[in-house]
């Protein structure tokens, strides 16, 4: 059973709030009230308002303003036969706030939605907003909204804070517009009922901590084409209903447990900008069956592709300089076909890389030049069968190790290159290298220093 931290007003508070109108606040702006909301005058010279803040009370904020149903807000607001330019949304204007059903706004010249400024609404539906200038949407604005269903933000936001809708429970679908430059952390985490996410946006650098953590209901993401760089830590962990994903070229980082536990993930493309994947990135996506990495990748952390145990061949690129502990481990006992390192030189390399059944039984495809540096090291040496890359799918391709070879049977020995060519030259006279030794139906590697 899910767990949340929620806020909200106490039981005992809410008739208070519907039965009186919100105290005065100490305040320097001028106050009036219009339409039901409380405005401040922050500029009177240029005739510039925003609606009221919140009121600090008992650890708790009470709304600016209280407003029962939908909140209409236009960009312009009349008193004592003036007109004034809404601005901003203040912190906390309408939060807590138990019978607000849907926000409407419609500002030409709005620049903020202040922190908190809806935050802890239990029964706000539906969110639209429209303006003619760029604005930012405030830390925690829409926090804790569960019955949240529709979000339009306009096409001028450029700006969503840090916990923005951070358990609006069924939010079903969002769209980043165009001019967003940034995502907080926590921004939409835990909604749950988020099935579609598309973004619009090309000038967003990166996604960040736990932006869309615990979407258990994503099934469709598109990412920006290009602007973004580095996708945070564990951006979309827990996104378990999401099948396939495209890193798009441009990124060039992805953090420690970005996707992990995105257990239906089946179909992965790496964009060719990678260069770095984090400390468990991948770990636990269970359905995940095939890896393709691009040219640039360097670095592959700890724990990476943990538990992704139907991957049955990886081919690494030369430009890998580093591979973490138990990243490619798979499941125990589930042992993968091939793999491949293109490196000249073996990639550093934490413990147990891969599980005991793959070295076992897999082969390893290097460089030709590097076939003897991979058989001595610690733990790429694991490996029984090592193989000049330029021999896959040609010459032997059963080999034991030491241990099932027919010692002592009599039977005539063979020794072959590890390109399957049969060698003629006494064991005593071969070049150093490593070879293979038939005798009989079984066969084992040998190094010949």
């Amino acid at each position: 059973m899910r767990k949340i931290e929620t806020s909200g007003l106490k039981r005992s508070m809410i008739p208070l709030v519907a039965a009186l109108s919100i105290p005065a606040t100490v305040s320097a702006y001028t106050e009036f009230r219009s339409d039901g909301v409380s405005y401040e005058i922050t500029d009177p010279v240029n005739c510039i308002v925003r609606t009221s803040p919140g009121i600090l009370y008992e650890s708790k904020y009470l709304p600016g303003s209280y407003i029962a149903n939908e909140l209409r807000l236009s960009g312009i607001v009349g008193y004592e036969g003036k007109f004034y330019t809404l601005t901003d949304i203040a912190h906390n204007s309408f939060c807590n706030n138990p019978a607000m059903t849907g926000v409407v706004i419609r500002a030409e010249r709005l620049k903020e939605i202040g922190i908190g400024a809806f935050e802890d609404c239990p029964v706000l539906r539906k969110v639209a907003i429209e303006t003619s200038t760029d604005y930012t949407l405030g830390i925690q604005a829409f926090r804790n909204c569960p019955n949240l269903r529709n979000a339009d933000l306009g096409l001028n936001v450029t700006s969503i804070g840090t916990s923005a809708f951070w358990n609006c429970q069924k939010l079903e679908e969002f769209h980043v517009p165009s001019k967003v430059t940034f995502i907080g952390d926590y921004a939409f985490q835990y909604c749950y009922g988020l099935k579609n996410l598309f973004f619009s946006t090309t000038v967003l650098p990166e996604i960040g901590v736990k932006s869309f953590a615990y979407c258990e209901s994503l099934v469709s993401l598109k990412l920006p084409s290009t602007g973004l760089t580095r996708i945070g830590d564990s951006a979309f962990c827990g996104c378990n209903s999401l099948e396939s994903l495209e890193i798009p070229n441009s990124v060039t980082k992805i953090e420690g447990h970005a996707f992990s536990g995105c257990h239906a993930l089946t179909t992965l493309s790496l964009g060719t900008g990678v260069e770095t994947i984090g400390e468990g990135a991948f770990g636990e996506c269970f359905s995940l069956e095939k890896l393709e990495f691009g040219p640039d990748l360097r670095v592959i952390g700890d724990h990476a592709f943990r538990y992704c145990y139907k991957v049955k061949e990886v081919d690494l690129p030369a430009s890998v300089v580093q591979v973490g502990e138990f990243s490619l481990y798979g499941d125990i006992g589930v042992a993968m076909d091939r793999v491949i390192c293109r490196a000249t030189v073996p990639p550093a390399a934490g413990q147990w890389i891969f599980n005991p059944a793959t070295y076992e039984k897999a082969v390893l495809y290097v460089p030709a030049a590097s076939v003897n540096s991979y058989a001595a090291h610690p733990e790429w040496g694991k490996f029984n069968k090592i193989r000049d890359i330029n021999s896959m799918n040609a010459g032997i391709e059963t080999v034991t190790d030491d241990n099932d070879t027919d010692k002592g049977s009599g039977k005539q020995e063979e020794i072959y290159t590890l390109d399957g060519r049969r060698s003629l030259i006494p064991i005593e006279d071969l070049l150093p290298g490593i070879y293979i030794l038939r005798s009989g139906s079984n066969a084992r590697k040998i190094l010949v220093n």
